[in-house]
């Protein structure tokens, strides 16, 4: 490890997010109190204990614990996994970053990702955004919605945020870039790990798609890596769309999430029976097709203009 000062606050941060015992939340808190006392990063993360609660400013004594708990090879192991993802054409954000979504910011608090990395182009994250999800053994029904749900954003300048799972969310993807649009590939693991489909990479280079992940940069795919992302997922889209949800099916936690968070939820299932379709509904959701049972941008134009009116209210809030 170099200079401490010459690091990176953000290598600094995955630095605690690597360290066991240290969630989100509680990285989050730190790292804000930290920011607001104007105490540099490298000063104090991995320092003893002791050190800490004489040098802490007051009122930042139960911050220690945490701080104290990052180890020097964790540090270490940081530090080399945050240049592995500089060298291989990546990004860091941070929620001190210009670029990073403010819509984490005002609908998670303190449990937004507290770092993002990104492959591709930053700037496409400060797109209004629809985000559309679904089954990975999606109806042929469900599969034609969401390329209309992509070519309508496509059209009307709207990043597409998905998860790039097979089924609806590869679907979405492909949908708007052939469409002429730009799509957000949200991964469940770390950028190091992930090996999306061979023609995603020629739209990351042209800056058509970004790939983001929340994790640990070689973190591998996971159930609990899906399911905190599912609920990134849901936070930065305007527009929350999911298509075909099981019960009990990661899709139909990104719909309840969104609901929790007070998005603009909707939702089709081509069996409405044997889905998770009548439970979101009663739980606030509204249907994808229009009172006739019809693919309407008009009436999706509707739910969008509520969406953006539920966004400003959360931003005022926050």
């Amino acid at each position: 490890m170099g200079e401490k000062h010459e690091i990176p606050d953000t290598a600094w941060l995955l630095a605690l997010l690597m360290t066991p015992g240290i969630g989100v939340v509680t990285l989050n808190r730190v790292a804000l109190a930290l920011k607001e006392a104007n105490i540099p990063f490298h000063a104090v993360v991995g320092a003893k204990h002791s050190v800490l609660q004489k040098g802490l400013p007051m009122g930042l004594e139960w911050a220690s614990e945490a701080l104290a708990c990052c180890e020097s090879a964790t540090a270490d192991r940081a530090l080399f996994l945050h240049e592995r993802v500089l060298k291989t054409g990546g990004q860091w954000l941070s929620r001190w970053t210009s670029e990073y979504p403010e819509s984490l910011l005002t609908v998670m608090d303190y449990n937004a990702p507290p770092l993002l990395s990104v492959y591709g182009d930053v700037e496409l994250l400060g797109r209004k955004r629809v985000s559309l999800v679904g089954s990975r053994e999606p109806s042929g029904r469900g599969k034609v919605l969401a390329e209309e749900l992509a070519a309508w954003s496509a059209r009307r300048g709207r990043l597409v945020v998905s998860g790039g799972a097979t089924g609806i969310d590869l679907t979405a993807h492909r949908a708007v870039l052939d469409a002429g649009g730009d799509t957000c590939v949200f991964i469940p693991q770390g950028g190091l790990t992930y090996e999306g489909p061979d023609w995603l990479k020629t739209f990351v280079d042209s800056g058509r798609a970004v790939v983001v992940s929340q994790l640990i940069p070689d973190a591998e795919w996971s159930a609990s890596g899906a399911m905190g992302r599912n609920g990134t997922v849901a936070a930065l889209g305007r527009l929350v769309c999911v298509v075909d949800p099981g019960l009990e099916s990661g899709s139909q936690r990104t719909a309840q999430v969104s609901l929790d968070y007070d998005r603009r939820t909707l939702v089709y299932a081509y069996d409405r029976v044997g889905s998770a379709f009548q439970s979101l509904m009663r739980k606030g959701a509204y249907p994808i097709l229009n009172e006739i049972g019809e693919w309407d941008e008009e009436y999706m134009e509707s739910h969008w203009k509520v969406g953006a009116q539920l966004s400003r209210k959360q931003a005022e809030l926050f």
